[in-house]
Order: C-alpha cells, then sequence, then structure tokens
C-alpha cells in the first residue's frame, strides 16, 4: 500500500471540504461566522486548485478547505499531499467520488527516490478498507512506470527492462518470453532489430501473457524505447528533452 494511504484512523482525521466556483456562495453562507471571516480576510478566492487551512479555536488546523472546477475535476486535488502540512486526511465526499479523488491524491504523493531522498513526506488520506484495492491496483501500476521511464538507461536498458516484466509477470503468475537480437529477425520483428541493434544491450521483444487461455483475448503492444540505445540523434534538442517518457509507451 502506498504509504500516503492509511485504512485505520489511529487519529483524527482532518476534514477537506471541496468546493467549486458554482456553488461556492452557497457553501458559505452555512459556515460559521468564524470561517466566513478568515476565508474574508485571507483573500480566497474560488479558483480551480485553491486551498485554504481553516483555524480552529485552539490554534490549531481544523478544515481544510480545496477548489475544484466541477463536481468530477479530481485532478485538482492532486497537488495537496505534497503542499499539505504532514498529518491525516480525509475527503468530505460519498464514496462514490472518493475513489477518483484518492488516486489523484495517491498519483499527486509519488517522488522518485531511486537516487536520493523524498523532498519531504507526503500527507496522508484515510480511504476506507473496501475501496483500496482498486485504488491501491491503478496507483501502484503508475507509480512502477513512472520508476521505469525516470530511470535513466545507465540502470534502465533492455536487460534491465525484460527484468522489471519477468518480475511482474512472477508477482502476479503470468507467463514471460523475449525474443532477443537476431531472433527478432528469424521472427519478421525487424523493425524493432533495426532501432536496438546499435545498442551493446540486445533489443528485444518482450511478451507477457495472463489470464484463462479460454477467455476473450486483449492484446496491449507498446514500445518500451531505453533512451538512448543506439539510434541516431535526429530531433531537435527541444524535443530530445521528452524522448526518455517513449519508455511508457
Amino acid at each position: 500500500m502506498p504509504i500516503c494511504f492509511i485504512t485505520e484512523k489511529k487519529s483524527p482525521t482532518l476534514p477537506i471540504a471541496l468546493v467549486t466556483p458554482a456553488n461556492y456562495q452557497a457553501w458559505l453562507t452555512k459556515q460559521a461566522n468564524e470561517v466566513k471571516d478568515w476565508l474574508l480576510a485571507t483573500q480566497f478566492k474560488p479558483e480551480a486548485g485553491a486551498v485554504r487551512l481553516l483555524p480552529g479555536t485552539n490554534g490549531k488546523i481544523a478544515k481544510i478547505v480545496c477548489c475544484i472546477l466541477h463536481a468530477n475535476d479530481f485532478w485538482s486535488v492532486g497537488n495537496l499531499p505534497l503542499t499539505l502540512p504532514e498529518g491525516l486526511y480525509e475527503f468530505e465526499v460519498d464514496e462514490t467520488d472518493y475513489s477518483s479523488l484518492a488516486i489523484s491524491w495517491g498519483l499527486g504523493a509519488y517522488q522518485f527516490t531511486r537516487y536520493k531522498k523524498p523532498i519531504r513526506k507526503a500527507a496522508e488520506l484515510y480511504i476506507p478498507k473496501k475501496l483500496l484495492p482498486a485504488i491501491e491496483n491503478v496507483v501502484e501500476s503508475i507509480y512502477l512506470v513512472r520508476d521505469l521511464v525516470n530511470t535513466p538507461t545507465d540502470d534502465m536498458g533492455p536487460t534491465q527492462l525484460a527484468n522489471a516484466a519477468n518480475e511482474l509477470a512472477q508477482a502476479y503468475g503470468a507467463s514471460f518470453l523475449q525474443i532477443i537480437d537476431d531472433d527478432l529477425l528469424k521472427q519478421n520483428y525487424a523493425c524493432i532489430y533495426t532501432v536496438g541493434r546499435a545498442s551493446d544491450d540486445a533489443p528485444r521483444l518482450l511478451d507477457l501473457r495472463w489470464g484463462d487461455a479460454s477467455h476473450p483475448k486483449i492484446t496491449l503492444v507498446g514500445k518500451g524505447v531505453c533512451f538512448d540505445t543506439g539510434g541516431l540523434d535526429i530531433k531537435g534538442s527541444s524535443h530530445m528533452l521528452l524522448m526518455k517518457k517513449d519508455m511508457a509507451g
């Protein structure tokens, strides 16, 4: 489970109220005068991504107000894990909307820490246990892809990418095979061979298969470019900056 999620309330949670530009005034009229005065004094504007910490009578944070563009604009909460103070938070929404918000929270908490320490500890979000499996599946899958993309080719060549795919197959009971180097030509994968043949780490096709063979088949085909493994530089420098993301193809 990502460290930004908690499924047990070992301490009180700080509520996060979500407002939109359209419903902000209606929401504000229902708040205590102290809340109205604070938002007015701090010049809070109901614009997408705007956040305000509301103090309690004891001087501590009592609540968070976060403005999103509309009811389905869950991406606007993605910056909260690394901008809110460390602590345990909970969205004030129905469970039907909670999963999408939690996924955005989890993705916003991502930090690539293979070579350096994290910027800071992410704030934690409470998630009901029954919602965790689906949320965790999406977040951890994207974490894996981001880690592969962010790892430089010194440590993520074709061999290492194949090892990562094999580890994934073993973890989930899938089969895994790879077609390497000259065998690509023998099996009519000339393009893969031609693009990667100049590298000292042989090009390969990775084949991962999972599921019941009797079920309908879905095939996903994508490129996993280990930048740069021998290809010619035919792009301008501004485009080359984004090339490493081809790993995520």
